[in-house]
C-alpha cells in the first residue's frame, strides 16, 4: 500500500482520533484538526494528498473555506 499524507478536519475531538488512529494503523501520514483555519494553514503549508471533512451541517463553513482555497 502507497502511503499518503492525509489531513483530517472534524471538530468532534472522539471521531478525529479514531478516524486519525486508523488511518496512522494502515500507514498513512495524518494530521488532524478541528477548525477549518488551523486546516486552511494546514492544507497550504503540507498539501495532502486527501482531505477528509466532516460532512455534517455544522461542517459546511469548514468545507465551502477549504473549497475557496482550491482543495477540494
Amino acid at each position: 500500500m502507497t502511503c499518503s499524507d492525509i489531513l483530517v478536519v472534524d471538530a468532534n475531538r472522539t471521531v478525529r482520533g479514531i478516524v486519525e488512529r486508523t488511518l496512522r494503523t494502515e500507514g498513512h501520514r495524518v494530521r488532524a484538526v478541528g477548525r477549518g483555519a488551523e486546516a486552511l494553514q494546514s492544507a497550504e503549508a503540507a498539501r495532502p494528498s486527501l482531505v477528509l471533512v466532516d460532512a455534517s451541517d455544522a461542517a459546511a463553513e469548514r468545507r465551502s473555506e477549504l473549497e475557496g482555497h482550491g482543495l477540494r
